[in-house]
């Protein structure tokens, strides 16, 4: 299943030009057009794991939002965010949960509200 975008909230552009009413200096206030979404369904990857064991990640898909510029954000899907965790760096017998990496395109301003923002990492050795 691939992931989905909700309804995005947008700023307005302002160019405000005003003068201080104890100095008489004008001083102009630009407003930026911005927007974010959430983006649902992102896949987690488990990088450098043994083959040996068995190993995966609950859960397995991850939501998070984007900030950007309207038209930057409008086409981002679940297949454009990379979420992460590196089992050879990361894990450790007593730990049982992670923060992933996460990576988005250089387009977007910033991700947040990662959720979950801790996933949890099972592991389970075959018994021959």
């Amino acid at each position: 299943a691939t992931g989905t975008q909700a309804a995005a909230t947008a700023t307005v552009s302002t160019i405000t030009v005003a003068n201080d009413a104890n100095t008489n200096d004008q001083y102009l206030t630009l407003g930026l057009t911005y927007s974010e979404t959430i983006v649902t369904g992102i896949p987690v990857k488990l990088i450098n794991k043994p083959n040996d064991i068995n190993v995966f990640v609950n859960p397995a898909t991850v939501s998070l939002t984007i900030v950007g510029g309207l038209n930057e954000i409008a086409g981002i899907t679940s297949n454009d965010i990379e979420v992460m965790i590196n089992f050879e760096k990361s894990w450790k017998v007593d730990k049982q949960f992670y923060s992933p990496e996460i990576k988005i395109p250089d387009t977007i301003m910033e991700w947040k509200d990662l959720s979950p923002n801790n996933l949890e990492i099972l592991v389970i050795k075959e018994i021959n």
